[in-house]
């Protein structure tokens, strides 16, 4: 359907209108009622549309393309509510993810909490979980624990710190997690990781 209706991706009426009808979650449960007369309405569009569609007359596509955004004209005078309201929801978690995920970034070695995390946001921790869960599908720590050990990661394979420093520096307070959690991240152990790309990294500079 968007690409009939809309005339080309970046247009006015594809930003404004379409993407968010076609990205609205809550429409899904929709369905079109021909006792309800602006749906009937809508229903009868379609059925042109399809009629066009299916025929070999010229310029099946714009009749088709008319039926269509009539149709979708219906459907949002009618239910622009809830797509409005999708739309500032995502906005708002987009927004809420970006400032939460900053904080993350710039205090991941220190000692942090969900409080801590939900606060850059100005937000609950149970409304914290929901954000991090609905737009990364993960849980605020165990984001903070994969950066940690990127973080972690790229220490082991570009100084010569020690696994136990670079433990500390990297936000966790025992040698063993750290090497727990590191391992269960990327399949191997701290100390095995750093020898695999060290040499990795000097083979590629005798190479050059």
């Amino acid at each position: 359907m968007p690409e009939l209706v809309a005339s080309f991706p970046q247009s006015i009426i594809q930003q404004r209108y379409i993407a968010p009808l076609v990205r609205c979650s809550t429409l899904s449960d929709v369905v079109l009622r021909s006792d309800v007369p602006w749906q009937a309405e809508a229903i009868r569009r379609f059925q042109a549309a399809f009629e066009a569609f299916t025929s070999d007359r010229y310029g099946y596509e714009i009749h088709v393309q008319v039926e269509l955004m009539q149709m979708l004209l219906l459907i949002l005078e009618n239910l622009q509510d809830r797509v409005c309201d999708t739309e500032l929801v995502q906005n708002k978690d987009a927004v809420r993810i970006k400032q939460m995920l900053g904080y993350i970034h710039a205090h991941y070695a220190e000692p942090l909490t969900v409080s801590q995390i939900s606060a850059a946001s100005a937000i609950s921790e149970s409304e914290c979980y929901r954000c991090f869960r609905k737009v990364l599908d993960t849980s605020p720590i165990d984001y903070l624990l994969q950066y940690r050990i990127r973080a972690a990661a790229g220490l082991l394979s570009t100084t010569d710190m020690s696994v136990s420093d670079i433990c500390f520096a990297t936000g966790f307070n025992s040698p063993s997690y750290f090497a727990k959690v590191f391992r269960q991240e990327l399949l191997v152990s701290p100390r095995s990781y750093r020898a695999t790309h060290q040499k990795a990294e000097s083979g590629a500079k005798h190479r050059s």
